[in-house]
């Protein structure tokens, strides 16, 4: 159990996508002052500046030795002071330094000012540490986590933006994402070739295609522990489960699977058809390059089934599944979009994964996060990239004339599904699964009955009338009276939902619509979905 831990070298040789750019930074070093090594977090970019420091004999400054200094300073007021001073001392003495997580380095003095710190005080600071290293001849090499917000760093102007001024003396080099020899080479690394050669790296791509290096290393690493002679990308894959996250725990969400939505069948076949076999890769799709649809639109009436489409996927897809609903717009406009970014930003990591825009119509007319639309075009838009195409958004809306008309001409949607309300066979089919657990279940013949009954009702309200005629069977319990059949019980349920939504219609001045007789439809759909 310990020997695959054993073969995993700390630290471990350059991939080779972290040579190439290792030796671009070489090649610049010798003609550039100021440059800024970016990547993903994971992404191996301390890894390639430590070994830089010791090839080139330069000053490493780590994060931990600048957390050192603020800890020593007599109060948190004099962060900017602190960091000032560190950047001074630490380009003493030496001709090249370089300094790790410079973005978290700023952020922590500027958040550490007893939470006000002076205006754009940073940013000087910033700009006249660079200054000294040009003046004096000097080389300077940022590391930079590039997924951060910006208001991580500065609030009033972004890192990346003031690298880059004064004459663009900061040069960007970024450190590419993981390839599949990339992939083989950490699996060498870390648990030796022979096992690593048992290794599918296209499974593990499949599951993921921008997996993080420490992601890679830890789900393999615990994957070697409890697998040590025979370990398989499946196993990876398992442990990866864990450490790939959407914003939506599938655990906390009411357990759906697509069998369970009953005459969804032709949408359900579309949707693996078009977006999840995709997803799912192998030989045949990676040679026929095909991607899912980027973006989908579910449509239909309120309680046909879409969010519990949603919810079913969330299971399908497990932690590459990202919800975006009504709870988003209680956020200050400027918490919205950053988390929309966020989102955004976690889903591409984590492609292929699906992006589930519940209640878009509504979302899209709420003037409180007004450029939404725009900024889901942007987003369509690149989702064509080769890097994130393997995310797909899928919209819900009742009226897709509420969606924005940019949207939805321009060929961004490229997948119509609607929700339909259901058939009588359909109806049986749904009052059959949600009555099966009374002690007595209803009859085929009693189940038809009921059925023709609810026409114009939709899944929710036949799902709704199910659980009301438990509570009545409940109710008779309690109070002593004798058991009636579960049929009476889903026809009293049922009558108790029709009588209702006729006294909210009445309430609401559409007494014109409603016929209790001989008019179902208008009553279940003209007033509460």
């Amino acid at each position: 159990m310990n020997q695959p831990l054993k073969t995993f070298k700390q630290p471990y040789p350059l991939t080779t996508g972290q040579k190439t750019t290792f030796t671009t930074l070489l090649n610049l070093m010798e003609v550039l002052p100021v440059i800024v090594l970016q990547g993903s977090a994971g992404s191996g970019k301390t890894q390639v500046l430590k070994k830089l420091a010791t090839d080139l004999d330069a000053r490493f400054f780590p994060l931990s030795e600048l957390l050192e200094q603020f800890g020593n300073q007599p109060n948190s007021s004099q962060s900017e002071e602190t960091l000032s001073t560190a950047l001074t001392n630490a380009l003493k003495n030496v001709k090249t330094l370089i300094i790790d997580d410079i973005d978290f380095i700023t952020a922590f003095a500027r958040r550490s000012g007893n939470g006000n710190p002076r205006f754009g005080h940073i940013s000087a600071i910033l700009k006249n540490f660079i200054e000294e290293v040009v003046a004096q001849e000097k080389h300077v090499v940022f590391g930079l986590t590039r997924e951060l917000n910006e208001n991580t760093w500065f609030g009033e102007r972004g890192l990346q933006e003031q690298l880059s001024l004064d004459g663009g003396r900061a040069v960007f080099v970024s450190l590419p994402d993981y390839t599949g020899v990339d992939y083989v080479e950490l699996l060498d690394n870390i648990i030796g070739k022979e096992l690593a050669s048992r290794i599918d790296v296209d499974a593990l791509r499949t599951f993921s295609s921008n997996l993080s290096g420490n992601q890679i290393v830890t789900s393999t690493l615990i994957a070697a522990a409890k697998n040590p002679t025979d370990i398989k990308a499946e196993d990876i894959i398992l442990e990866l489960r864990d450490y790939v996250s959407s914003n939506l725990d599938s655990e906390q969400v009411e357990q759906f699977q697509s069998n369970d939505l009953k005459g969804t069948e032709e949408l359900w076949q579309a949707l693996e058809t078009h977006v999840l076999l995709p997803m799912r890769g192998g030989e045949l799709v990676s040679s026929l390059e095909l991607k899912p649809k980027r973006g989908v639109v579910l449509y239909g009436n309120p309680g046909t089934g879409k969010t519990s489409i949603g919810r079913a996927l969330a299971h399908k897809m497990k932690g590459k599944f990202f919800m975006i609903d009504g709870s988003f717009i209680t956020e200050p406009p400027n918490t919205f979009f950053a988390k929309l970014t966020s989102i955004f930003a976690a889903a591409e990591a984590s492609n292929p994964s699906i992006i589930f825009i519940d209640d878009a119509d509504v979302l899209f007319s709420t003037s409180h996060v007004y450029g939404l639309n725009r900024y889901l075009l942007s987003k369509l838009d690149g989702l064509v990239s080769s890097n994130v195409g393997n995310v797909c958004i899928i919209m819900t809306a009742m009226d897709v004339n509420d969606l924005p008309p940019a949207l939805v001409r321009s060929g961004r949607i490229e997948l119509w599904l609607e929700t339909k309300l259901p058939e009588l066979e359909v109806r049986t089919q749904i009052l059959a699964h949600y009555s099966a657990v009374f002690p007595e279940p209803p009859t085929e013949a009693e189940l038809q009955n009921i059925a023709t009954k609810s026409k114009g009702f939709t899944p929710a309200d036949l799902r709704r009338i199910t659980g009301d005629a438990k509570a009545l069977l409940v109710q008779d319990d309690y109070l002593g009276k004798p058991r009636l059949s579960s049929a009476t019980y889903l026809l009293q349920a049922l009558d108790l939902l029709l009588n209702m939504r006729k006294r909210a219609n009445i309430a609401l001045g559409n007494t014109n619509e409603i016929d209790l007789e001989d008019d179902l439809d208008a009553v279940s759909s003209s007033c509460c979905g």
